[in-house]
């Protein structure tokens, strides 16, 4: 048996001997160019988001607002309402409406403002707060047009509703 066993080898290594060495490496693991293509490549720990591209209307990036108003409604004064743009990293927008949290990433495509990946924290919340968070959620999660009420007031406007807001910083 030893014999045989030496004498594939010797035909398998005399075969190999006219082939070029990366062909060789391609012969014994059909992937490893697959494999050092993509080792080759940098990637980073965690996919990052798009960065919003600019514009001059508006620059929202590294901002915080204050949600004033809902569809027209003005919202209880408190902590609870509020939007930022790139708190936690670029192209990410945080949100709040009153009881829960919501986060995801946005793109800015000249006046239009378009939010993905949105989630949010699952509390029980009450009358009035859990109709302002209702809509506001679904008119963050629709595509916006941004409309300048004067220069730290924005309003956010779908075929949804509307979100007023005043530059917090």
């Amino acid at each position: 048996m030893k014999p045989f066993v030496v004498a594939v080898l010797a035909v398998a290594l005399c075969a190999c001997a006219n082939e070029p060495a990366d062909q060789i490496g391609s012969a014994i693991n059909p992937d490893r160019d697959t494999q050092a293509a993509n080792a080759a490549t940098p990637r980073p720990e965690h996919p990052r988001p798009p960065v919003p591209a600019a514009s001059s209307t508006p620059r929202l990036i590294k901002t915080a607002w204050i949600v004033t108003a809902i569809n027209g409604r003005s919202t209880p004064a408190g902590p609870g309402y509020q939007l930022a743009f790139d708190r936690y990293g670029p192209g990410g927008i945080t949100a709040g409406f009153g009881c829960n949290n919501f986060q995801g990433f946005y793109t800015l495509n000249g006046d239009h403002l378009s939010t993905r990946d949105l989630v949010g924290t699952e509390m029980a919340c009450g009358d009035p707060v859990k109709t302002f968070e209702r809509q506001g959620a679904a008119i963050l999660a629709s595509n916006m047009r941004i409309e300048h009420v004067s220069q730290a007031t924005l309003r956010l406007v779908s075929e949804v509703g509307s979100i007023d807001l005043q530059r917090a910083n």
